[in-house]
C-alpha cells in the first residue's frame, strides 16, 4: 500500500515540482549563452528570472512539503485518507518520502541550473584539479571515504529530523486545545521543540567538550594549528571528528523516531478534523 500512496503522492506533487524545474532548466540555458552576450539589457532580465525561479524552487519545496501533510491529513481531505486501510504511519511515511524524494531532486536540479548557467565562467579543469586536491587531502590525513559518508549521513538524518519536526508540530497544532488557532500553535510548538532539540544536542556533546579544549590547547601550543597537524594529531582530530559525528547521527535518527511515532500517535488517538 506505501508505494500505491507513493505513487499517488509523487503524481499530485509532479504537476508543480517538474513545470518548474524544466523553467529552471531551460533558464539556465539561456542565461549560459547571454552571460557572453554585450546586450546587458538581456543579461539582467535573464539573471533576475534565475533568480526568482531559485527563490522559487526552494519556497515550492518548503511550502508544499508542508501543505501536503497539512491539507491531506489534518484538513477535509483527511476525512478520505483516514478511510484508506493503511496505519497512520503508512500514510506518514509517504508524505516524508516523497518530501525527501522532492528535496534531493531540487537540489540536483538547482545545482544542475547553476552549472549550465555559468558554464561560461567555470573552468571544468579548474573543478576537476580540486576534486583531486581534496581526494589527496582526505588520503594525506588519513580521513576514510566512510568518514565522509558518516558526515553525509548525519546531513540526511537531521533534514529527516527536520520535516518529521514540521509533521509533529502540525500534528499537535491540531490538538482540541489548540485547535482554534491551528497555524500558530504549530508554529510555536515547531519553535519551541527547535530550542529544545538544541539544548539535548548541547547537553550530549559537552561531555566532549573537554577532550576538544585539551586538543585545541595542545596544538596551539605547537603552533601547529597555523602551520599543519602532525600525524599523531591529525589522527587525534579525526577521530574527535568520528566520535561527534556518531553522537550526531544517532541523536537524529533517536529524534526522528520519537518525531516519527509520536505523530503517528496523534493521528491515531487524538485527531481533530473539525
Amino acid at each position: 500500500m506505501l508505494g500505491k500512496l507513493l505513487k499517488y503522492e509523487i503524481q499530485a506533487t509532479s504537476r508543480v515540482f517538474l513545470p518548474l524545474y524544466l523553467g529552471l532548466l531551460a533558464v539556465a540555458v539561456a542565461a549560459s549563452f547571454t552571460l557572453q552576450s554585450n546586450l546587458d539589457v538581456l543579461k539582467g532580465i535573464i539573471m533576475f528570472l534565475l533568480v526568482m525561479l531559485y527563490g522559487a524552487l526552494i519556497v515550492v519545496t518548503v511550502v508544499l512539503l508542508i501543505q501536503r501533510f497539512y491539507r491531506n491529513l489534518l484538513k477535509d481531505e483527511g476525512y478520505l485518507m483516514f478511510t484508506l486501510p493503511v496505519h497512520q504511519a503508512t500514510l506518514v511515511a509517504s508524505k516524508l518520502v516523497t518530501a525527501c524524494l522532492w528535496s534531493i531532486l531540487s537540489t540536483i536540479v538547482g545545482a544542475a541550473s547553476g552549472m549550465i548557467a555559468g558554464r561560461s565562467l567555470i573552468d571544468i579543469n579548474g573543478i576537476a584539479d580540486a576534486i583531486s586536491q581534496a581526494v589527496e587531502f582526505l588520503a594525506e590525513n588519513s580521513i576514510s571515504p566512510l568518514l565522509v559518508l558518516l558526515a553525509f549521513s548525519v546531513g540526511a538524518a537531521q533534514f529527516v529530523q527536520f520535516v518529521l519536526q514540521v509533521y509533529l508540530s502540525l500534528a499537535i497544532g491540531q490538538l482540541p486545545s489548540l485547535s482554534k488557532h491551528r497555524v500558530l500553535s504549530s508554529i510555536a510548538v515547531f519553535i519551541v521543540a527547535s530550542i529544545a532539540v538544541q539544548i539535548i544536542f548541547t547537553v550530549a556533546l559537552s561531555g566532549m567538550v573537554p577532550s576538544f579544549m585539551e586538543f585545541a590547547v595542545t596544538a596551539n601550543d605547537g603552533f601547529e594549528i597555523a602551520y599543519g597537524l602532525s600525524p599523531a594529531k591529525t589522527s587525534q582530530a579525526v577521530a574527535l571528528t568520528t566520535e561527534m559525528l556518531w553522537i550526531a547521527l544517532i541523536y537524529n535518527l533517536a529524534l526522528a523516531a520519537a518525531m516519527f511515532f509520536g505523530t503517528t500517535w496523534i493521528l491515531k488517538n487524538k485527531l481533530n478534523l473539525e
